[in-house]
C-alpha cells in the first residue's frame, strides 16, 4: 500500500483532536452573509499619477548621501534563498531579513551608527534627512524601523529608483510605533527620507529618532517584483529557467472564475517576515454582515500566526495579467500594496488566521461566507482565486471527495479534502480563500495530501485540502457575525476600550483607583512606569507606548 502523505507549509503540522465534539463543526443552525461589492472602483490612473508626483517631490528634496551598500549576500543568506528552500515550503520562500542596526538621531547633524544618511534644511526652513541603502542583487526591497519616537509633523517616506513611493507612515500625530515595515520597492536600492515641516525647534530635532534594523532583501523567486529594466515585470507564464508554475496552473483572466468573480477584488498576495526569512501566501477579505464591514482578512495559521508576522504583512491587491500575456505589466505603480495587520483569532486546528488589516485601497468586494459543514459532501463544487509562487491571479476548481486518503494531522471535518477539476494550486496559493458554489467562503487552503505530491498536476492521487470555516466558526463568530470583535476584560488606563463599552479609560476607573502610572506619550525611564508596561526611545528621551 502505497503511504499517504502531505504537503505543509511548516515544519511542524501537528493538531490534537479526538471526537466530533472535539472537531466543534456547526452541524445545525448554520450561519451565512451575503458578499458586500464595491461602491467605487478604484482608480489606478489617479494613483498612479499622485505616486509620481510624490516621488519626484521627494527626489527634490532629498538630501545628498553616501549609499549604504550591505554588500553581497552572505553564504548563509544565499543558502536560505536557494530552489531546494523554496520548494520545501507551502509558504512560498522569497526574501531574507538582512541586519542594518543603523540609528537616526536627528539631535546630530546626521545619524549614528557609520554617519547613516544626511540632513538638510529646504528654503522655507524644512528639514529633510535621507538615506539611501543597497542590498546588491535584490529585486526588490523593503526597510523595517524599530524603536521610532517621531514628533508631531513629521512625515517618513520610502521609494525607489524606479518611480514607486509610499507614505507618509506618520499620519497626522505622533508617532510612537514600536516599530514599522515600508511599503516594498523594485530594484536594490531603497531611499528613507524624513521632513519636519519648518521652522523647526530644538525640541523637534531632539525628539527625532528611530533604528533602521534590517532590511528585506527579495530574490530571483519574488515573482512580484521581477524587474526587466521598464515597467514590466515576469509573470507565472515564462521564466528564463523555464514556467514559473506547473502547466496546470490557469490564469484568472482566461476565462469565466464563475462563483470566484467577487474574489478577484477581495483576494490578496501576501508579503511577510518570519524568522528571518520573507514569504508569501493567499488571503481575502471577509464580511461581516454590516454594510460597511471592516477589513477583516482570512489566511492560514501556517502563513501567519504570530503579532510580528502580521505587523510585517504587506497586501498586494489586483495583482492580474491579461490572458496569454508572457512577460506582464504589473502596473503596481498605483500603489496598491498596504501594510500592517493585527490577529483577531488563529489556530493550528482547521490551520486559520483572521486578522484586521490596517488598511485597503477602494474598489474591495468583502467576500460572504457559510458555516454549514461541507466536508462530508461528497461532490460540492468549490472554487478559488489565488496566487500560486507569488504569480498574477490563478482560477481553480475543485470537487469535495470523501473517499480521498486523509493526512493523519488533517482529520476530515476540520479539513475539507478536494480533487482539481481545472487549474490547481501551488506554494504561495496557502490561505486562499475557497468558495462553495454559491460564491461563499467555507475554509482557506491548507495544502495537499497524497501519494503523488511532486506532481501538482495529478488530482487522481493528490488531494486538495482546505481548512473548514464549519470546524472554527464558534471562535471567530464574534468577528464575523455581525459583532464588534471586542472581547470584554477588566478596564485599565491604556488607552484601550478594555470593556468594550465605547469608552476609552472612563473617568470611574481612572479617577478612581485605576492605574495611576504613565498613559501613552508620557515620560518614562522603565516599563514599570508605564501603564503598558512599554517604555521605548533612546536614553533621556523615552515615552510610554
Amino acid at each position: 500500500m502505497k503511504r499517504v502523505s502531505l504537503i505543509c507549509c511548516t515544519i511542524l503540522c501537528v493538531v490534537s483532536v479526538a471526537g466530533a465534539s472535539a472537531l466543534g463543526i456547526q452541524t445545525q443552525n448554520a450561519r451565512s452573509t451575503e458578499t458586500i461589492l464595491p461602491a467605487e472602483a478604484y482608480d489606478a490612473a489617479q494613483a498612479a499619477y499622485e505616486m509620481e508626483v510624490l516621488h519626484q517631490r521627494l527626489l527634490a528634496a532629498r538630501a545628498e548621501n553616501q549609499i549604504v551598500d550591505l554588500g553581497e549576500l552572505t553564504r548563509q543568506e544565499a543558502e536560505r534563498l536557494s530552489d531546494d528552500q523554496v520548494t520545501d515550503t507551502r509558504r512560498y520562500l522569497v526574501g531574507v531579513d538582512r541586519p542594518v542596526a543603523a540609528t537616526i538621531d536627528l539631535a546630530t547633524s546626521a545619524g549614528k551608527g557609520g554617519a547613516i544618511g544626511a540632513v538638510h534644511t529646504l528654503i522655507d526652513g524644512t528639514m529633510v534627512w535621507s538615506a539611501t541603502l543597497r542590498s546588491p542583487g535584490a529585486t526588490a526591497i523593503r526597510a523595517h524601523l524599530s524603536d521610532i519616537d517621531l514628533p508631531v509633523g513629521t512625515e517618513l517616506y520610502a521609494y525607489g529608483k524606479h518611480g514607486d513611493a509610499f507614505g507618509p507612515y506618520t499620519g497626522s500625530g505622533s508617532l510612537h510605533n514600536s516599530e514599522i515595515w515600508t511599503n516594498t520597492v523594485f530594484g536594490d536600492t531603497i531611499y528613507l527620507q524624513l521632513e519636519i515641516q519648518g521652522p523647526v525647534t530644538d525640541a523637534q530635532r531632539q525628539a527625532s529618532y528611530f533604528v533602521i534594523d534590517s532590511i528585506g532583501h527579495m530574490g530571483d523567486s519574488f515573482e512580484l517584483a521581477r524587474w526587466q529594466g521598464t515597467s514590466q515585470a515576469k509573470s507565472f507564464c515564462t521564466d528564463p529557467a523555464g514556467p514559473v508554475n506547473a502547466s496546470c496552473v490557469e490564469n484568472a483572466e482566461c476565462g469565466s472564475v464563475g462563483p470566484a468573480g467577487a474574489a478577484q477584488s477581495a483576494v490578496a498576495a501576501m508579503l511577510f517576515r518570519s524568522g528571518g526569512s520573507y514569504y508569501i501566501c493567499s488571503g481575502g477579505l471577509l464580511s461581516n454582515g454590516t454594510a460597511t464591514p471592516p477589513p477583516y482578512f482570512l489566511t492560514a495559521n501556517h502563513c501567519v500566526s504570530k503579532g510580528g508576522e502580521a505587523s510585517s504583512l504587506e497586501t498586494y491587491w489586483d495583482h492580474k495579467a491579461g490572458c496569454g500575456t508572457t512577460s506582464c505589466d504589473y502596473g503596481w505603480a498605483g500603489g496598491r500594496t498596504l501594510t500592517g495587520a493585527t490577529i483577531l483569532s488563529s489556530s493550528r486546528t482547521s490551520d486559520y488566521t483572521l486578522m484586521q488589516l490596517n488598511s485597503v485601497p477602494s474598489g474591495r468586494a468583502y467576500l460572504g461566507w457559510s458555516s454549514a459543514a461541507i466536508a462530508n459532501t461528497n461532490g460540492a463544487g468549490l472554487h478559488r482565486i489565488s496566487h500560486p509562487a507569488g504569480s498574477p491571479q490563478a482560477y481553480s476548481q475543485h470537487d469535495v471527495n470523501t473517499s480521498a486518503g486523509t493526512c493523519r494531522t488533517w482529520p476530515r471535518g476540520s479539513w475539507i479534502y478536494s480533487r482539481d477539476t481545472y487549474g490547481a494550486t501551488e506554494g504561495g496559493s496557502s490561505g486562499s480563500p475557497v468558495l462553495n458554489d454559491s460564491g461563499k467562503v467555507v475554509g482557506q487552503l491548507s495544502g495537499a495530501c497524497g501519494t503523488n505530491l511532486s506532481d501538482t498536476c495529478d488530482p487522481n492521487n493528490n488531494a486538495t485540502v482546505d481548512g473548514a470555516l464549519a470546524a472554527y466558526f464558534g471562535d471567530v463568530s464574534q468577528w464575523l457575525d455581525g459583532g464588534t470583535g471586542c472581547i470584554p476584560s477588566t478596564e485599565v488606563c491604556d488607552g484601550i476600550d478594555n470593556d468594550c463599552d465605547g469608552q476609552i479609560d472612563e473617568d470611574s476607573v481612572c479617577g478612581g483607583g485605576g492605574c495611576t502610572l504613565g498613559q501613552i506619550g508620557d515620560s518614562c525611564s522603565a516599563n514599570a512606569d508605564c501603564c503598558s508596561n512599554k517604555c521605548r526611545g533612546r536614553n533621556g528621551n523615552k515615552t510610554c507606548r
